[in-house]
């Protein structure tokens, strides 16, 4: 699936817009830090905010770039679940 999106997928009517696939691309890369930062011991709100937002923010992006309004409203309700969830276990 990976490979189909940055190359083009025969099924796809529409490349994913540059802008919306590079600010993926960054949001799983400040993921992926967040993780590093986590296993080094670096735990605070902000690496907890990191590995909350930014997966979400990049399942909103992708939806985006699809145009998928049921993907865009579970992403959405999932993200709101998912930052609630770390403020209160991990924050407060």
């Amino acid at each position: 699936m990976g490979i189909d999106v940055v190359f083009g997928n025969k099924y796809c009517q529409k490349p994913m817009k540059k802008v919306l696939f590079r600010g993926i691309v960054i949001l799983l890369v400040l993921y992926y830090i967040g993780w590093c930062l986590c296993y080094a011991g670096n735990i605070n709100p902000a690496v907890i905010l990191d590995l909350s937002i930014a997966p979400c923010l990049a399942f909103l992006l992708f939806s985006i770039s699809r145009k998928n309004v049921v993907a865009l409203l579970s992403a959405s309700i999932f993200m709101l679940c998912h930052v609630l969830y770390g403020i209160m276990n991990f924050i407060m």
